[in-house]
């Protein structure tokens, strides 16, 4: 029975645990993976050589992984209440009315005049209001989102479809045919 042997001075373990503790710091402040990796290699490391976002976001699940289950929680609430906090923000751009504005001007429906000289004129203020549907849709989208982070932070993005191999094997047996005239 062979065990292997950590070969971590414990400066190391102590540089690292300091390291991951600032990555979480930093990432419940909502600072970017790669910003992150930025300044984790001026404080601990080569500030000319700033550690990948990929390594960053390696580094926080582990780190994560490590805290104690009562922090994890507090964290996810943190998490669960920004998320409510955005769709909030963005239901009041849902319900909010936007006018198509074009070339600067808020774009009306309506008739259009013939003034005084006899040629075509567009009567400013006149007519129904246009609205724009460019930021509704938006914000529908950020919405479905949100919702499917809040279903992977809460455990519930559970995939529809499994596929499961069982490594065996399928027989065919076709009845009322020769096998010896197929061939």
């Amino acid at each position: 029975m062979s065990q292997s042997k950590d070969k971590t001075t414990p400066e190391q373990k102590e540089r690292r645990a300091a390291m991951d503790a600032d990555i979480i710091v930093l990432r419940r402040q909502r600072v970017p993976f790669a910003e992150i990796g930025r300044q984790m290699a001026i404080k601990h490391g080569d500030p000319d050589k700033p550690y990948t976002k990929q390594y960053m976001q390696d580094r926080y699940r582990s780190a994560l992984a490590a805290v104690p289950a009562r922090e994890v929680i507090a964290h996810r609430a943190e998490l669960n209440e920004l998320l409510d906090e955005a769709i909030d923000r963005t239901n009041d751009v849902l319900r909010g009315t936007h006018p198509l504005v074009s070339n600067g001007k808020v774009m009306r429906l309506g008739e259009p005049i013939i003034d005084e000289h006899g040629r075509p004129a567009i009567a400013e203020g006149a007519g129904e209001l246009l609205l724009d549907a460019g930021p509704v849709l938006a914000a529908v989208s950020e919405i479905r989102k949100l919702v499917g982070e809040i279903r992977v932070l809460n455990g519930l993005g559970v995939p529809v479809k499994q596929e499961i191999d069982l490594g065996g094997h399928v027989n065919y047996s076709i009845i009322g045919v020769d096998m010896e005239k197929l061939t």
